[in-house]
């Protein structure tokens, strides 16, 4: 299996999510960006903390597929059977996380508006280019639209 087999789940829980999702999240961003566009460092750099604490659909789905595990263990407890549960579906399920990227509880997950590891990051990177934190970037436009497609084009690059 080559390198290119195992894609990060980011790439792939996007690529799958549907269209008005995806573009609501995009819109969310744009949204919460211009927020900021001329806020000043200790507002950004609150927003910052708020990122830092937020829960990304990847930790979500690990953390709700271990539960799942651990309650259909406890189950067992009263009945052997309810161990078929957690080896077939919950394990099932991390399984093919791990190897695609992606598995069907991800796309409930991504209607909720749950963001990847890479979409919080990239917030967090355009804040970091809007309060200045990065040397080599060239002077923001004043107009706020331009402004933040200026900073989302140097953070996708």
């Amino acid at each position: 299996m080559s390198a290119s087999t195992f894609s990060t789940v980011g790439e792939n829980v996007r690529g799958r999510t549907n269209g008005e999702v995806s573009e609501e999240i995009r819109r969310n961003l744009r949204r919460q960006l211009s927020c900021y566009a001329s806020a000043d460092s200790e507002e950004i750099s609150r927003r910052l903390q708020d990122l830092d604490r937020e829960w990304s659909l990847e930790r979500v789905a690990q953390a709700g597929a271990s539960g799942a595990i651990l309650f259909w263990i406890a189950m067992s407890l009263l009945r052997r059977r309810f161990l078929v549960i957690p080896a077939l579906v919950a394990a099932g399920f991390l399984l093919q996380a791990a190897i695609t990227g992606w598995n069907p509880p991800m796309n409930l997950l991504r209607r909720l508006k749950l963001r990847t590891k890479a979409e919080i990051d990239e917030e967090r990177y355009a804040l970091k280019v809007l309060r200045g934190d990065f040397n080599d970037i060239p002077e923001l436009p004043k107009n706020t639209g331009e402004r933040i497609n200026r900073v989302l084009e140097i953070v996708r690059r």
